[in-house]
């Protein structure tokens, strides 16, 4: 059996199992579909289409984004400006400039915000300039007040409050020596040494990833295990490249099973260790969060 092995890298994750039943989402000459396990088309074509998660996908036809069900009804109109995948029962749409969560349903669960992102295990809302947290169920975490806030890590955030950084954690501020984590720092950390004589950050990023991926394509491996029961899906590890550019604390966030979990960390913990250099924010070396996916997929 063959198998492709897709990776990239990522900011935001969701814990999901993709299995043979599930339709996949297929993009040729513009136009986006799903197809069965088969890779027969089942569904209308569409100008973009995302992954099944909790049952539904976000599908965009002549730019308003809907959802449909693994059945390709359309559950939820399509009437959306931007729509986001499901994740603990809840997604977070677009309409009218306003961004709130939906429930499966297409009920408004929350207040509007102004913009609605995803960081870690928390919804980053925003309004009148000012950032705030929901937990993933929907429930204020802080009301928006923050001017800027960083990666989810060791428990806490980092924010930034007129000007000063600080430490978030249950709601108390340490302004004494924070230590803060950026998940999209100005600078990425750059993985290979042939592309630090880049000029262009654009152009380096794009030069590291391609090295970084490169050595991981080679050589990762589709487990036996998952072949056999027919799992596919996406792996996440999530790491940090610390400010001098090593690599610490290697972990699986989101896993399919089959021992694809294990055998994506194995390949990450062993040829990741060592970045070329760290990432930056304002000149000055930083800690970086960074998410890299995984994906096994059985062709």
């Amino acid at each position: 059996m063959k198998y492709l092995l897709f990776l990239g890298l990522m900011c935001i994750g969701f814990t999901a199992n993709a299995q043979l039943t599930i339709p996949k989402k297929k993009c040729t000459r513009g136009k986006c579909y799903f197809v069965d396990q088969t890779n027969k088309r089942i569904s209308d074509y569409y100008e973009d289409v995302k992954e099944f998660q909790e049952g539904l996908a976000a599908v965009n036809k002549e730019g308003k984004w809907g959802y449909v069900n693994e059945w390709m009804t359309i559950i939820i109109p399509l009437k959306y400006q931007r729509a986001s995948d499901f994740n603990e029962g809840l997604a977070s749409v677009k309409l009218n400039n306003e961004s709130f969560l939906i429930d499966a349903e297409g009920n408004s669960k929350s207040e509007k915000y102004d913009s609605i992102g995803y960081i870690s295990k928390y919804i980053v809302i925003k309004k009148n300039n000012k950032l705030g947290l929901l937990t993933l169920k929907g429930k204020l975490k802080e009301a928006p007040q923050f001017d800027r806030i960083s990666a989810f890590y060791n428990n806490d955030f980092g924010v930034q409050v007129d000007g000063k950084w600080a430490n978030f954690n249950n709601g108390n501020l340490n302004y004494n020596n924070p230590t803060i984590y950026y998940a999209s720092p100005e600078e990425m950390p750059v993985y290979s040494k042939s592309c630090i004589n880049t000029e262009d950050l654009e152009s380096r990023k794009a030069c590291s990833n391609k090295e970084m991926l490169t050595k991981i394509y080679q050589s990762v491996r589709y487990p036996i295990e998952a072949r056999k029961k027919g799992i596919q899906g996406e792996v996440i590890i999530r790491f940090l490249v610390n400010n001098e550019g090593v690599m610490e604390n290697p972990e699986i966030v989101k896993n399919v099973g089959g021992g694809c979990g294990e055998q994506a960390f194995n390949v990450v913990k062993t040829y990741l260790k060592k970045w070329a250099l760290p990432g930056k924010e304002n000149g000055q070396p930083i800690n970086t969060v960074v998410n890299l996916p995984v994906k096994f997929n059985l062709e």
